[in-house]
């Protein structure tokens, strides 16, 4: 990537483009329809004083504030120089764990849909003895 090129997630955000969440306090990105931290998807203050103090308390952990300070889409942490750190050996352990879980879920709700539909496939209207 260029020096030039600028990435959509790290795009600077402006005062005007944000809105605070009621419930936790939070800055969001106007286009958030829920809280990106707490989950709240309500009304969101448009308060000026109070934006603006929510604006200088973030301003003070970075330099400039990016989208991905306001909503879900965040960039991976970096380590030294810059360098992006690796996921480590339990992260990357879980997710696999987790989505292996998912595929075998997946795959025996399938069967049990298949088994189901043979089943009801192969009930015969035979009639009984009597004829009925």
């Amino acid at each position: 990537m260029n020096l030039g090129e600028t990435n959509k997630s790290n795009r600077v955000v402006k005062k005007t483009d944000v809105k605070l969440c009621t419930l936790c306090g939070t800055l969001n990105h106007e286009a958030n329809t829920e809280c990106f931290t707490c989950g709240w998807h309500g009304s969101f203050s448009k308060d000026a004083h109070t934006l603006n103090l929510a604006w200088i308390r973030l301003e003070s952990l970075y330099e400039e504030i990016r989208s991905e300070h306001v909503t879900a889409r965040r960039r991976r942490s970096l380590g030294d120089l810059g360098a992006e750190r690796p996921a480590s050996l339990l992260a990357r352990m879980t997710a696999k764990i987790a989505s292996g879980w998912e595929r075998f879920q997946t795959q025996r709700d399938l069967r049990m849909a298949q088994r189901a539909a043979g089943l009801k496939s192969r009930i015969s209207s035979k009639p009984d003895q009597l004829g009925v």
